[in-house]
């Protein structure tokens, strides 16, 4: 059994034109400059890594991925060079009828530029939170695709083909290996990203949908396999070869700890610290009028950010700060409406710099977002972010990390439709599009960001 625990480009001249001929010699000499000045600067994007220090305004050649003989109908999908394209209007289309009002600041005069590199020039010494495994395709139609992993700052290096129907199951804080969900039936692959290389851990089917798969803290030495198929549910922890080392029944979400010693399960009565071997450290029961409470991220060090269902079909769910000592648990949210923008209550939040950002839900799709105030509610928050074309849903916030967001844009709520992969700078209210329509083309099938807190 491992050891690792169970959560294991030239600017245009402002001169005036001159009217006066030059001569030939001199236009010539010229051109010879010219020509050898931009042979250097290609020369020089060839040798090494830049730092990942900003964004990225240099276009390269893509990285094409070979093709793995053991992934059936794979290709290596070559997405187009990235442009420059100005930003539009900002949309005022609000995510549902439910949603946080829409209300903010004006639209960003243009879309930064990211670029793709070479999988050999990413800096390893920089890889941590905030990085990103997503899997990209041309078309929003089922087909082969391109599993990448992004900087920060947006440069994409091409990892591999995948076949249709693979999506990104969860990727190791270092951001060496990354577990996707691939193929029809579903099967569990791992990818060496330095290597360009997928592997197969023979977990038993199904796999996806109703079985959700992360690797174990600290240092991805197994993979965690929560099988819903079963009532109750069941978390099986499964070595990298597969084999079943230890289950942990009646856990229908989790949430592990970042040292890996020990994690926090739902329960049917509200949570419960559990062991790596896998006994109940203690009870958290579920507030008052509460029940059902999920584990989201750890809010800090020893608490844990929960959301938990009314009892009753006249309340809504809210979010709650829990110690994992057993102390009293502290109300976040205060949502009270059974109607309006509230009746689906809150679903999740994040801190930075600015407050706490919080998401409300919504009757379909991704609810809008605001910045938790006094009373336990949120104050609209518009995101500087223009709307796919006929758009009707709000981001999706995939991870907040520093002051940034990681979001995907989609076009419609339950239609199949372009999706983008977008930084968001929360200080600077400057989205950056990593991949999708406005970045690189085609559609972001499934991204996992590189998350600290979860």
């Amino acid at each position: 059994m491992s050891t690792d625990p169970i959560t294991d480009g030239d600017e245009a001249s402002t001169e005036g034109y001159r009217h006066s001929p030059r001569p030939r010699w001199l236009l010539a000499v010229r051109a010879v400059v010219i020509v050898v000045a931009a042979l250097t600067a290609v020369v020089g994007c060839e040798h090494g890594p830049a730092p990942e220090s900003g964004v990225r305004t240099a276009t390269t050649s893509p990285n094409t991925p070979a093709t793995p003989s053991s992934l059936p109908g794979a290709s290596a999908t070559t997405p187009p060079a990235s442009s420059s394209p100005a930003m539009p209007s900002a949309s005022s289309s609000p995510a549902s009828s439910s949603a946080v009002p829409a209300a903010g600041k004006g639209a960003a005069a243009a879309v930064p530029v990211t670029r793709e590199a070479p999988r050999a020039e990413i800096p390893w010494a920089q890889v941590g939170g905030g990085w990103t495994a997503a899997v990209w395709a041309a078309t929003v139609s089922p087909g082969p695709g391109t599993l990448y992993l992004l900087s920060p700052a947006g440069t994409r290096y091409a990892v591999g083909a995948v076949p249709a129907n693979t999506y990104v199951a969860d990727v190791s804080p270092d951001g060496r290996r990354v577990l996707t969900v691939q193929g029809n039936p579903a099967g569990l692959v791992e990818w060496d990203v330095a290597a360009g290389a997928p592997r197969t851990i023979n977990v038993p089917p199904p796999i996806g949908g109703s079985r959700e798969v992360r690797y174990s803290k600290p240092s991805a030495r197994a993979v965690l396999v929560l099988n819903v198929t079963r009532q109750p549910a069941v978390l099986e922890r499964r070595g990298l070869d597969g084999s079943l080392e230890s289950s942990y029944p009646d856990t229908s979400s989790y949430l592990a700890a970042p040292d890996g010693k020990d994690l926090v399960a739902a329960r049917q009565d509200g949570l419960a610290v559990v062991s790596n071997p896998g006994s109940v450290i203690r009870s958290l029961p579920a507030p008052g009028g509460y029940e059902s409470c999920t584990p989201l991220s750890w809010w800090s060090a020893g608490a844990v950010l929960v959301q938990c269902s009314a009892k009753s079909s006249q309340a809504t769910p809210n979010l709650w700060v829990y110690p994992v000592s057993g102390a009293p648990a502290t109300q976040l949210t205060k949502a009270t409406a059974t109607s309006g923008a509230e009746q689906f209550g809150y679903l999740m939040a994040w801190r930075y710099s600015g407050g706490t950002l919080i998401e409300a839900g919504a009757g379909c799709g991704h609810g809008g977002l605001g910045i938790l105030n006094a009373s336990g509610k949120g104050d609209s928050r518009r995101l500087n972010i223009p709307a796919e074309p006929g758009s009707d849903t709000a981001p999706d916030v995939q991870a907040v990390v520093g002051d940034n967001a990681y979001l995907t844009v989609e076009e419609s709520c339950g239609a199949v439709g372009a999706r983008s992969l977008v930084r968001y700078d929360l200080g600077k209210d400057a989205p950056t599009y990593f991949l999708g329509p406005k970045a690189n083309g085609g559609t972001v099938v499934s991204s996992v960001v590189i998350d600290p807190s979860r």
